[in-house]
């Protein structure tokens, strides 16, 4: 019974608590309070998850562009048919592929391909600003970061700027807990949507 009490405390006081962490990688030391972990630490939590799902998806990014380029070197001169090979062939290599790709790159080209097909005079001009990797990448990067964050819940901020068709609908500023998306593309967990 001793034991039990001791043991007991020790649990009290360990709870009842706040831990102050210092990392060699921040300037300011992080604290933890024990008795309102989740509701504390949930900001931290979600822009740590938010900061590696950006960095993770920024390589599928860069290999897009690459891809995009290959093909659009193959048919600079003809853009309605450049835009439906691309897709195609990027469809290919989704449906073939071991991991399901983020929904927001094929979201993209498909933007790209609209914009081909509804501003005629002007398909070469949209084209060329694409053939930029640096506009292609930070257009690209705007539709990532919609996505992770419409997945998490948080409140765009970029998305004013963005063109895209992302609508995000969330009210609060930070919360993780978004429990109505789908995340199932056949028998695979999607990360995003």
């Amino acid at each position: 019974m001793f034991f039990y009490i001791l043991i007991s405390e020790f649990v009290f006081l360990f709870l009842s608590s706040i831990t102050v962490v210092f990392t060699p990688d921040r300037l300011e030391p992080y604290y933890i309070d024990w008795e309102n972990l989740i509701e504390t630490s949930e900001i931290f939590i979600c822009n740590a998850i938010q900061k590696f799902l950006i960095e993770h998806f920024s390589n599928y990014n860069n290999s897009i562009y690459y891809f995009y380029k290959y093909w659009r070197n193959n048919y600079k001169k003809r853009p309605t048919k450049f835009m439906k090979h691309l897709l195609k062939e990027y469809e290919n290599i989704e449906e073939t592929s071991l991991k399901p790709f983020p929904k927001y790159i094929n979201n993209f080209l498909n933007i790209i391909k609209m914009k081909v097909k509804i501003y005629k005079t002007e398909r070469n001009e949209i084209l060329e600003r694409y053939d930029d990797k640096d506009y292609f990448l930070n257009d690209l990067n705007k539709k990532m970061k919609n996505s992770i964050n419409e997945f998490l819940d948080f409140q765009n901020d970029d998305e004013s700027d963005s063109d895209s068709d992302s609508d995000s609908d969330s009210d609060s500023d930070s919360d993780c807990n978004n429990n109505d998306i789908v995340m199932k593309d056949e028998d695979n967990d999607v990360p995003l949507h």
